[in-house]
């Protein structure tokens, strides 16, 4: 668990305490210097780096009010926290705020998956109608709908293939929208048919699913 212990400087004055945070990592004891913290920023900054210790347990992107107080700080107390391991260069932390950055980390995240495939997939098609990583907070409703059609009628998906893309990427966001990313659901309202596509199927006779199972290269 963390913990934050004060060192005293100069005069014991009330509100300009020089703080410092304690915590383990690796089973080893890491010390970061906030600096001239009063009381009350030394204890948001203890709950936000919690926050961090937790996130990157579960190899996800912090909170958004997590990364609105780490965007504050200072170039060398940001930095010295990045050489403790518990945030990323300033560069890469910019790009955990886009789209592709932060479904490829939730989906990295869930482990507890079958089949995570799926939904990188889904990201993948996301990435290629976009053509560029877009800003989390970005994405727009239109765009979804732009999305979905392109699936659809441009490179002719399945309507419940797409259908099953969207799903997909509305979960992500929603899962955004607990980590306090992002405060609405840009996939939410938009119409998708998660029908089941029977046009592809066909009748086998045994004749032709055994010449299927002679042609399989070996029984897996």
């Amino acid at each position: 668990m963390l913990r934050v212990r004060e060192i005293v400087l100069g005069q014991n004055s009330q509100w300009w305490n020089m703080w410092r945070l304690q915590f383990f990592q690796n089973k080893k004891r890491v010390t970061v210097g906030l600096g001239r913290f009063d009381e009350s920023a030394a204890q948001e900054a203890k709950s936000n780096i919690e926050h961090l210790i937790e996130m990157h347990s579960k190899d996800r992107p912090p909170q958004k009010s997590t990364s609105q107080w780490l965007s504050s700080l200072p170039l060398d107390l940001y930095e010295r926290l990045a050489n403790s391991g518990l945030v990323e260069a300033r560069v890469i932390v910019e790009q955990l705020r886009t789209i592709l950055a932060v479904m490829r980390a939730y989906i990295k995240g869930r482990t507890d998956w079958k089949k995570p495939a799926n939904y990188k997939q889904a990201v993948d098609k996301r990435e290629t109608f976009l053509g560029r990583n877009l800003p989390l907070v970005g994405l727009r409703r239109g765009d979804v709908e732009r999305w979905h059609r392109w699936m659809v009628h441009d490179i002719g998906m399945s309507p419940n293939t797409a259908g099953q893309n969207m799903y997909r990427c509305r979960q992500m966001m929603k899962a955004a929208i607990s980590d306090e990313l992002i405060e609405r659901n840009p996939f939410l309202g938009v119409k998708v048919n998660l029908r089941s596509d029977k046009s592809k199927n066909r009748f086998l006779t045994n004749d032709m699913a055994n010449a299927v199972l002679e042609a399989c290269p070996s029984q897996e």
